[in-house]
């Protein structure tokens, strides 16, 4: 049950960290997200790529 529960919870996170723009709840989205120096985002344009928390929020 333990597996099922923990199974809910990633699949609701990446739903809604994939979906958050239809809500615009931008709390919903950082808290999600790793909070750290180590936080990276890569975009085919380099001018977009994101390293660290602070960068993306």
């Amino acid at each position: 049950m333990e597996n099922e529960k923990d199974r809910l919870e990633v699949e609701r996170c990446i739903h809604d960290a994939i979906g958050w723009a239809l809500t615009k709840d931008v709390n919903r989205l950082f808290s999600i997200m790793a909070n750290d120096e180590n936080f990276f985002i890569f975009h085919p344009d380099s001018r977009s790529t994101i390293v660290g928390f602070d960068s993306f929020k």
